[in-house]
């Protein structure tokens, strides 16, 4: 198994590279507590920093989080 380094990024630079908005990535942090702090991200050094986000991580957890959703959607379909 290959390790996967960790990638930080300021959430601006992190929405750029998981292609969603900023709002959507704070959204799933702070309403869902899809994304976790600690696990897929972090808050800055000083108070007014942004938010650092692990990309890889987060990219995991969105791929699952579709995965699901598919899967629901297919079940809802059958039924």
């Amino acid at each position: 198994m290959a390790l996967r380094k960790e990638w930080w990024l300021p959430s601006g630079q992190a929405a750029l590279a998981l292609g969603i908005s900023v709002r959507t990535l704070k959204r799933y942090a702070d309403l869902h507590n899809f994304l976790v702090e600690g696990k897929h991200w972090r808050f800055g050094p000083m108070s007014n920093s942004p938010r650092q986000w692990n990309i890889s991580a987060c990219e995991e957890a969105l791929a699952y989080r579709g995965r699901l959703t598919r899967k629901q959607m297919a079940q809802s379909a059958a039924d």
